[in-house]
Order: structure tokens, then sequence, then C-alpha cells
């Protein structure tokens, strides 16, 4: 198997656990009887406003660049301009991950509410 080949599949792994993670350990439950009448706008506002301390099953999760001069991204692209450059161990935290044509990127928070992206290539994550 080339190594494009292992770099893809491990990717598609990587957003494949973090789907099933964020379902959580039971996975996706379907309800055995729609929602009653009018139940259905309450839910709507509920999946809306997720519940403080929630992080879409990331708490915790970081990533640690691997080579000096990584860049972090406006977007989930090679194509998307670089914000910056990263240094060899520097720790960010991991908020999200997205998917692209060219693989899989982690979304991270590099300065205080401030967000940029990472290809998965290029950092070490905890989980």
């Amino acid at each position: 198997m080339s190594i494009h080949s292992r770099l893809a599949l491990a990717a598609i792994l990587t957003v494949l656990i973090g789907v099933l993670a964020a379902c959580g350990p039971t996975g996706i439950i379907i309800p055995d009887r729609p929602p009653e009448e009018g139940m259905t706008a309450d839910m709507d506002q509920e999946m809306d406003a997720p519940e403080e301390g929630m992080d879409d099953g990331m708490m915790g999760c970081t990533v640690t660049v691997i080579d000096d001069g990584t860049r972090y991204r406006r977007g989930p692209s090679r194509d998307e301009g670089a914000l910056g450059l990263l240094a060899a161990g520097t720790t960010l935290k991991r908020v999200g991950v997205s998917a692209s044509a060219d693989g899989v990127w982690f979304e991270v928070e590099y300065a205080e509410g401030l967000t940029a992206f990472v290809h998965n290539s290029v950092v070490n994550s905890n989980c």
C-alpha cells in the first residue's frame, strides 16, 4: 500500500472516529415514536443551543506541532491563506475536525477565541 493510500486511510479513520466519539458510547438514538405536537420547535431550540461545557466530544483534545514552520490557515484547505507559522512542540487546543479534498484538518484555537486549521499530517493529536 502506498504512503498516499495509507495517509488517505488514516484521514478517513480519523474522521470516522471523531464522528463516533461525538455520538457517544451508544451511537445515534432513534426515537420509537414521532414527537408529540408542538415538541418539534422546542427540540430544535435545544439542539441549536449546546449545553455549557459541551465541546462536541473534543473536550481536552490537543494537537502538538511536529515540525518547525508548520502553517496554520484560515480554512481547511491548502488554498486558504496562512495566518502564520508554528514552531515544533507547540501545543494547541483542538476544537473541531474537517475533511476536504486536501484531507483531514484540525480546527485549533491559536489565541483566545481565535481559531485556525492545521493539516492532520503536521501534528500529533491526543484524541
